[in-house]
């Protein structure tokens, strides 16, 4: 019980235990994602930016580009003061001249139109409207005279979600061919060039990420609870099949100490049944043998006396009296003898015996009467040992029954049945509490010395008695079984 309770304890910490470890390890690796999609959308929009700059310093170092003079480009009024700032071709073609920041700001405009990243080119001092910074903008170019070389944040731009990153614009010696009007040195923060980076396909990306790293925990988190699950079902078998050993260990080791006690107890019933046999014979030899001497003894004496005064006739008749006394001598000699070990069981078989010890039991008590019921013939050959305990077990269950039972029917019944040899011996007497005969004692040592002859050559014994319904004895021996030499 204990060990089950600590197996539920331990599998509830490690259920615990794994889920925490697989759910934390999975939200790591969902920042992880999370962060490096935004890392790769701010390296796209770096990027960009820095494309915006090499194009911007080339044709800045360049002093410009010239192209045709067409409805979308005129000429540019801030480089007026350029002397050249427009030509015309030996062909007769128009041609304006073209800054770095104008060129850039139209192809910011298609490229906008083209893939959806939108750039701005802003200045500290806008000389037009299309270099005016927004306010996140403002903020931005502020932080850049304060020295930091990046400013980025997400913002939502008509609902979309975009990455906004800015970088500042150094004036450098070839910007004061168009800015040296507005009073710009080499090194001055003069501006900065921004990108609006949607973060759609990012978060599209993001969100497959996410999903395919859910499934590998859930699919991983599910193997994790199912191995604890076996486990702790393998473990609870192995308790169970423990304690279940353990269990049949203490019955086994409870019926080794019974047996144990029994068998301590078995020397004084021996020594307790050899010395009531002991009384039994001496009994009986004082009550019959040794009166019947006595007499005799008399009977010779006055027989002398007789003879003594020449009374012959006298004399006769007295020894004519001696001869009904011997016989009752004799016939006591050979009852006791019987009881002893009956010659009749070895001469004449089991039944015999059976028969005899059935007439001589309703000869001592007259008021019960004794059946015997038999398939089995004196002729039959059964094993010595079997054939003595067969007798015995029958001899104490009606000396049971003389003593206790105060039955005035016995019906006893020896048959083969099944390969086994089975003995059953019942009365219609007062009957008797089970419970309490099983408790060894003098009173029911019969019924140990019944069930252990019956056990000694590998039989089965039982009884049943019930107060006021009669007792039955039943024995059963496997016929070809156990045999003692």
């Amino acid at each position: 019980m204990n060990s089950a309770r600590f197996l539920r304890i331990y599998v509830f910490a490690a259920t615990a235990t794994w889920v925490i470890v697989v759910i934390g390890l999975m939200l790591i690796n969902l920042r992880q994602i999370h962060e490096a999609q935004y890392a790769m959308a701010t390296s796209d929009a770096r990027a960009h930016v820095n494309e915006d700059n090499a194009f911007r310093f080339w044709v800045a170092s360049h002093g410009g580009v010239y192209v045709p003079v067409t409805d979308q480009i005129q000429p540019n009024a801030n480089l007026s003061q350029i002397p050249e700032r427009d030509i015309e071709t030996p062909s007769g073609k128009s041609l304006t001249l073209i800054n770095s920041a104008y060129l850039l700001r139209l192809i910011m405009r298609d490229y906008a139109d083209l893939y959806g990243i939108q750039g701005h080119l802003v200045g500290i001092t806008p000389s037009q409207k299309e270099t005016t910074p927004d306010e996140w903008e403002k903020v931005a170019l502020l932080k850049f005279q304060e020295g930091h070389p990046e400013i980025s944040e997400v913002a939502t731009i008509d609902g979309v979600p975009y990455l906004r990153l800015m970088k500042p614009m150094y004036n450098e010696e070839s910007c004061l061919k168009c800015h040296a009007h507005q009073n710009y040195t080499v090194g001055n923060v003069m501006g900065g060039v921004s990108v609006s980076v949607p973060l759609v396909p990012y978060l599209a990306g993001m969100q497959s990420e996410m999903v395919f790293c859910a499934v590998c925990y859930g699919i991983v988190l599910v193997v994790g609870l199912t191995g604890i699950r076996l486990g702790r079902n393998r473990l609870l078998h192995h308790i169970d099949e423990r304690d279940k050993t353990e269990d049949a260990l203490r019955e086994r080791t409870a019926d080794l100490e019974k047996a144990n006690r029994e068998l301590l107890q078995v020397p004084a019933k021996l020594i307790w049944a050899q010395e009531e046999e002991r009384k039994r014979v001496a009994g009986e030899l004082h009550d019959s043998i040794s009166q019947t001497l006595v007499a005799l003894k008399y009977r010779v004496e006055a027989i002398l006396v007789e003879g003594s005064r020449g009374r012959s006739v006298k004399v006769m008749e007295t020894l004519e009296q001696f001869v009904p006394v011997l016989q009752r001598s004799i016939d006591e000699t050979r009852a006791i003898s019987m009881g002893l070990r009956p010659a009749v069981l070895d001469s004449l078989g089991l039944v015999s015996a059976l028969e005899w010890l059935r007439r001589e039991f309703m000869n001592f008590n007259p008021k019960c009467h004794v059946e015997l019921e038999t398939d089995i013939g004196d002729k039959t050959e059964i094993d010595g040992p079997l054939k003595v305990n067969v007798f015995r077990i029958t001899q104490e269950a009606l000396s049971n029954v003389a003593k206790h039972s105060r039955a005035e029917w016995v019906d006893i019944t020896l048959v083969r049945k099944n390969g086994f040899m089975e003995l059953a011996i019942s009365d219609d007497g007062v009957g008797f509490d089970l419970n309490a005969a099983s408790t060894p004692c003098p009173e029911s040592l019969g019924l140990t010395t019944m069930r252990e002859r019956t056990e000694i050559l590998g039989g089965t014994f039982t009884m049943i008695s019930t107060p006021g319904e009669g007792t039955t004895v039943r024995a059963s021996w496997e016929e070809g079984g156990k045999k003692i030499h």
